[in-house]
């Protein structure tokens, strides 16, 4: 279990998984902590904000990265009914999308699945504009979150691909993927583009676990106020 209070959400997450795993409760805990505290908080002169990389089999319970964000904004949404602006799209066309959205909501975490085949994409020689932007954008945003940092916006010949500067932009995104997807493709080139080395990779290779009868079960009075806190104190620090 991690230490302190991330390992007492992390446990949380994991009783009430549907099939509990503590590396998918781990990073369903880094990723929303991150995703609503990375930009509010610096340790070595840059945010908190962390790109998660969850290898497992399909089957294994890899949709907790969805379900776990939801039952915890689900039972704080009545008091704080700001905390959706934590939780990102799914998926990002293009870098240009991806920076507006940064303008808009300056910190947020995304789950993107079936990422490495995405990935696959984003690295290929081929690589359409849309990705090659993409790769771009998250490769110069994700070490732009510190205090004084900015990520500069872009003019395009078509004024509606336009993006504005951000100060202190702070995106964690959570992906998952099947450990042959990602791995069988992978190359010393793809390490030396520097996109994956940014990534904390958790690699699953467990069995299923059972179905828990508990899962879904609510935080209890105490856990609850405490998420309440923090949900608070980041949207105050917008």
């Amino acid at each position: 279990w991690a230490p302190g209070a991330l390992g007492w959400l992390q446990h949380y997450i994991y009783s009430s998984s549907e099939r509990p795993v503590q590396d998918i409760s781990l990073v369903a805990t880094i990723g929303v902590l991150a995703g609503m505290l990375g930009r509010y908080y610096n340790i070595g002169g840059t945010g908190l904000n962390q790109y998660l990389l969850l290898l497992a089999e399909t089957g294994v319970g890899k949709d907790e990265l969805t379900r776990a964000p939801e039952r915890l904004f689900s039972q704080v949404r009545e008091t704080v009914p700001s905390i959706d602006v934590f939780r990102g799209p799914a998926s990002f066309a293009s870098g240009q999308a991806l920076a507006k959205r940064l303008v808009r909501h300056p910190c947020f975490f995304s789950v993107l699945g079936e990422w490495g085949q995405r990935f696959r994409e984003m690295e290929s020689p081929h690589a359409i504009g849309a990705l090659h932007s993409l790769k771009t954008t998250m490769l110069a945003v994700y070490n732009s979150s510190g205090q004084y940092q900015v990520l500069q916006g872009t003019v395009y010949s078509d004024e509606d691909k336009n993006s504005q500067s951000v100060s202190s932009p702070s995106l964690t995104i959570m992906c998952e993927t099947a450990p042959n997807v990602l791995l069988s493709s992978l190359s010393l080139e793809h390490i030396s583009n520097g996109l994956l080395p940014r990534f904390l990779t958790f690699d699953y290779r467990g069995a299923r676990p059972p179905a828990n009868r508990n899962s879904g079960a609510h935080m209890d009075a105490g856990m609850r106020q405490w998420f309440v806190d923090i949900a608070t104190v980041a949207l105050t620090q917008q």
